[in-house]
């Protein structure tokens, strides 16, 4: 047998079997689980995600959840020494040439029934459908929040910080001389006071420098605030990150978009449980300044 070195991505796919093995999670739960641990981007992990379903390892449930095939929970209840190198198997053919003994594996047992064969196909097909279908709409969210009025995606970082469950309520600063701060977040888990926020709608391929965030530490130290959410459309760099440290908490745009998806902000709900976009919510103009952002009650 071909002895395998694991590589940087069979490494974060054991470590999503092992995720998965305990419980299904979204998309967004598994980043919230990654992204802390390695050196990749929420693209590496989507990209990754499509590759095991691919090789039959997990699979996208009806509720929009990814869990492992029957298969892949055999594996790990097993043991099977080959899961730390789980992609690297797959590609050299060897994982899928495992013979379980018949009363192990039951459900996979051969069968010549066509109509099971079709449906096996079909689900496999729309799985892959929904999976496409909802990576369309994160691209057509990002391109949005690049195109909005920057006053109204202010408001629309602070809807969803709220919605998110990150404060009570929010509020806008005025539109003009507002210090460097667009926003506040009150009666956060961390304390009861405002908490202030700032948003930057980059471009993709601009991303926010340590600078950047030593600049707002130092407009959240003057306020009296010793800790803030620093939110962008695109991304940080690491130095920015290293100097964030524990004080901010840094949103990306893939973060935010994740956060816009799993709070419903701005979008409608269609039948089979996909999610469109309510383009007015985003192309809206923007609110009076002072405005009071809050979950709504009804």
């Amino acid at each position: 047998m071909m002895t395998l070195t694991p590589s940087v991505y069979d490494t974060v796919a054991y470590k999503i079997t092992n995720l998965l093995f305990e419980k299904a999670l979204t998309e967004f739960e598994l980043e919230g689980e990654l992204l802390s641990l390695y050196s990749i981007s929420s693209e590496n992990i989507r990209d990754l995600l499509v590759q095991m379903k691919k090789l039959n390892i997990v699979l996208f449930n009806q509720d929009n959840k990814w869990t492992l095939t029957e298969k892949s929970i055999l594996l790990v209840e097993n043991n099977d020494t080959r899961l730390p190198t789980l992609l690297s198997s797959f590609q050299f053919g060897e994982i899928p040439s495992l013979n379980f003994p018949e009363e192990v594996l039951p459900s996979y047992k051969h069968n010549n029934n066509n109509s099971d064969n079709k449906l096996y196909l079909l689900k496999n097909e729309v799985e892959e459908k929904i999976v496409e279908y909802n990576n369309s709409l994160k691209s057509y969210i990002k391109e949005l929040l690049l195109t909005t009025n920057p006053f109204r995606l202010e408001e629309i970082v602070i809807e969803v910080l709220v919605k998110s469950g990150e404060g009570e309520f929010g509020i806008g600063t005025p539109k003009t001389h507002d210090g460097g701060i667009d926003g506040y977040i009150y009666d956060t888990l961390l304390k009861r006071g405002g908490m202030p926020i700032q948003t930057k709608q980059h471009a993709e391929h601009r991303y926010v420098t340590a600078k950047e965030i030593h600049s707002f530490l130092s407009i959240c130290r003057s306020k009296g605030a010793r800790n803030g959410y620093y939110v962008t459309t695109s991304y940080f760099s690491d130095t920015a990150k290293t100097t964030a440290r524990l004080e901010l908490c840094l949103i990306g745009g893939e973060k935010l978009v994740n956060l816009i998806i799993n709070s419903k902000i701005g979008l409608l709900g269609q039948s089979g449980g996909l999610l469109t976009v309510d383009e007015e919510y985003f192309t809206r103009p923007p609110q009076p300044s002072g405005v009071k952002f809050q979950i709504s009650t009804d």
